[in-house]
């Protein structure tokens, strides 16, 4: 009990380091803010939703694309598939049938409470008691990452399926699961042969699943809008899944004729554990391969950034010494840029600063007082953008290079003060074509020093 006790204490000051700068920092980021008068933040807390389509996933990793580019599901973007292993699922859903005991229950139990808190939105009223009756639930955006529990109760339950194999063979009742492992394999391989007959009509009938689902996802229009790119990226969604579905079905097939010939007695338990190991392994292996070295997946390689480093606008904005930062107007959300080395008022954050946030959502980024003030010294787009503040730098086929004659130094004096104490008036205040960020600065509180005039400022 007391080396317990002292393993516990340990471990809490271990995980303090991590925990405790959270803590202090969780209430002044964007997982503190509420909306509409709302304890809670809904449609933040349920961003990364995991939808009931991707459940094919577990055994088909491209289903909804492999991640990066490639991805067409519901959630805003992901690097990778929730993928089991299909022999791995196999084995676990023999355990669960054939080994019914109050662990494997207990599992299927803890897997089916993960799998649906981890669908968030698209399971409204589960997501509401999680998000209202349990502490700090409503702190975090991700429910898909709840699926670790899933994945670690099938792994389990793999394990009591392969000694539910061995404890057929012992007691020599195999013919039923022999006779649905047969058909299971028959009808897998008749399924994937006819999607592969079906060749051209099936890629039309999935590219149009895809273009569907960029059209009504926020930050995928852009790829529907441009044929030529939507063209290719479905192109490459629908050969890797076409690869998968291939792989898989090799791999469910041949864990299944070794589950055949072990519950037949062709073949002995050192070759079946072998063999089911071999396989569940290269299963893994291939799909987290893909992870760990990427350059081979189409749309995830190093060469495009090698690309986008020879581009005009890039070069043009490299060429410039001063300090600055940059709008993309048409990704805001994007970090691409700061591969170059440029500085974005955008870009993504798994926890925002909320009062930035809540700049950007209540004033918007239509304000040049807001964009001078946020050192924005130039603007990125797909259209053409007119203005007496702006001046054209790039403007082709490819992009548009915009410079604010008018922005601010990253930091900047100014000459007068005004406190406001209400946020709302706060931002009404930054709203108005009056307010003039280089001349006065806004406060909570006032303090007791008192501005002049600034003749001249620099700052190093």
């Amino acid at each position: 009990c007391g080396f317990f006790a002292i393993a516990l204490i340990l471990a809490a000051a271990i995980a303090a380091v991590i925990v405790l700068p959270m803590q202090e920092y969780a209430q002044f980021s964007a997982r503190n803010l509420s909306v509409g008068g709302e304890s809670v933040n809904v449609p933040f807390a349920t961003s990364w939703s995991f939808s009931p389509a991707e459940v094919l996933t577990f055994v088909l990793p491209s289903f909804s694309g492999f991640g990066g580019q490639t991805y067409w599901g519901e959630m805003p973007f992901t690097d990778f598939p929730n993928y089991l292993g299909v022999v791995v699922v196999a084995l676990a859903l023999i355990g669960l049938i054939l080994h019914r005991n109050r662990m494997t229950v207990f599992l299927a139990i803890l897997a089916l409470f993960a799998l649906f808190v981890s669908f968030g939105r698209h399971m409204p009223w589960f997501s509401y008691i999680m998000l209202n009756f349990v502490p700090f639930f409503s702190k975090f955006r991700a429910p898909v990452m709840i699926l670790i529990l899933l994945q670690f109760a099938v792994a389990v339950l793999a394990g009591y399926g392969f000694q539910a194999l061995k404890d057929l063979v012992r007691q020599q009742s195999p013919s039923r699961l022999v006779r649905i492992l047969g058909f299971s394999m028959g009808g897998i391989l008749a399924f994937t042969f006819f999607l592969f007959l079906s060749g051209s009509s099936f890629q039309s009938f999935m590219a149009s699943i895809y273009t569907q689902a960029d059209l009504v996802h926020g930050s995928r229009q852009a790829i529907a809008t441009d044929a030529n790119i939507q063209t290719q990226i479905n192109a490459i969604r629908f050969d890797v899944f076409m690869d998968d579905l291939l792989l898989m079905t090799f791999l469910f097939s041949s864990a299944a004729l070794v589950m055949i010939l072990y519950l037949t007695r062709r073949i002995g338990d050192g070759l079946f554990f072998v063999g089911i190991a071999v396989l569940a392994v290269l299963d893994l292996l291939i799909v987290a391969g893909r992870l760990i070295d990427p350059q081979y997946m189409p749309g995830r390689i190093d060469s495009f950034y090698t690309a986008r480093q020879q581009e005009p606008i890039v070069q043009a904005m490299h060429q410039d010494t001063d300090l600055f930062r940059i709008f993309p107007v048409d990704e805001l959300s994007t970090n691409q840029y700061g591969f170059f080395g440029f500085s974005s008022i955008g870009g993504y954050h798994a926890a925002k600063l909320g009062i930035y946030e809540e700049l950007m959502t209540q004033v918007g980024l239509n304000s040049f007082s807001v964009l001078n003030m946020l050192n924005t010294k130039y603007l990125i787009s797909r259209q053409k953008l007119t203005g007496a503040l702006l001046a054209p730098v790039i403007e082709s086929e490819q992009g548009n290079l915009y410079r604010n004659v008018t922005a601010l130094p990253r930091a900047f004096l100014v000459d007068s003060l005004t406190v406001i104490t209400s946020k709302g008036a706060i931002f009404e205040t930054m709203k108005q074509p009056t307010f003039n960020p280089a001349r006065v600065a806004i406060l909570e509180e006032p303090i007791e020093t008192s501005l002049g005039p600034v003749v001249s400022s620099e700052v190093a």
